[in-house]
């Protein structure tokens, strides 16, 4: 898939999601009607908070036409009192792994076939806060979500709610996805797993158009026993003392 389309897709996936709209609620469960996309994500931000450490994992899955995937998988450690994270993913280097201990300092270690490399700072600009984050706050009146009861998620109780978006139902979605402009409508289905505090523990969506498809899940588990301090850095430390004695 060509990077642009796989792009536009993506953009589809979130103008989908934010056909979501308030929940129907009821007893014992975490949103009452009506609930929109912003008190979903208080909630949810407010209970990480609380808890001050989680595992975020995200891992998206994109087919062009019936023959060309893209698959990325991403698992970042935080901790939300420090705002210390440790980001890892695979790249065309190898796999690479950011950590930044929330004062201002990062580091890089990349594992390839050639070895393992370690440089300080970090290409990225993010921070432990965005990890927190469901992308949820514009979701409107557009989807028919449905209440589906409760099951269990990492040996937690939680809330399933299922919303089915076509985002055609917005006049400003063809406009905001680029190659896709001609593409009128992306039908979407979202799955929400909530706990009873309102952290959703698992988001799983699925956006089809007439040029590919995206699945994405995005799950948070190790909530409130998460480290991020990972095992190589002290050489990764060692590693940026004798780069810098060398420099002088």
């Amino acid at each position: 898939m060509q990077k642009n389309a796989l792009a536009a897709l993506a953009v589809v996936a979130l103008v989908a999601l934010a056909g979501c709209s308030a929940m129907s609620g009821g007893d014992g469960q975490p949103y009452e009607t009506p609930v929109n996309g912003s008190q979903m994500e208080a909630q949810h931000a407010s209970a990480l908070e609380d808890a001050g450490s989680f595992t975020y994992h995200l891992s998206v899955n994109a087919l062009s036409g019936e023959t060309t995937s893209t698959t990325q998988d991403l698992t970042a450690k935080v901790d939300l009192d420090s705002g210390a994270y440790a980001l890892s993913t695979s790249s065309a280097f190898g796999d690479v792994t950011v950590y930044a201990d929330g004062n201002g300092t990062a580091y890089t270690r990349i594992n390839s076939s050639t070895g393992v490399l370690y440089r300080q700072g970090s290409a990225l600009d993010v921070d432990a806060t965005q990890f927190s984050r469901l992308g949820a706050e514009n979701l409107t009146e557009r989807a028919n979500v449905t209440y589906e009861g409760t099951t269990t998620l990492d040996g937690e109780t939680v809330h399933t709610y299922v919303a089915h978006v076509n985002a055609s139902a917005g006049a400003d979605a063809s406009g905001s996805v680029g190659d896709l402009s001609a593409e009128a409508s992306a039908n979407a289905t979202a799955r929400f797993d909530v706990r009873p505090d309102g952290l959703v523990k698992r988001v799983h969506y699925t956006v089809h158009t007439s040029q590919g498809s995206v699945d994405v899940t995005m799950r948070y588990t190790d909530v409130g026993s998460t480290d991020p301090t990972p095992s190589w850095l002290d050489a990764a430390r060692a590693n940026a003392s004798a780069s810098s004695s060398a420099a002088n």
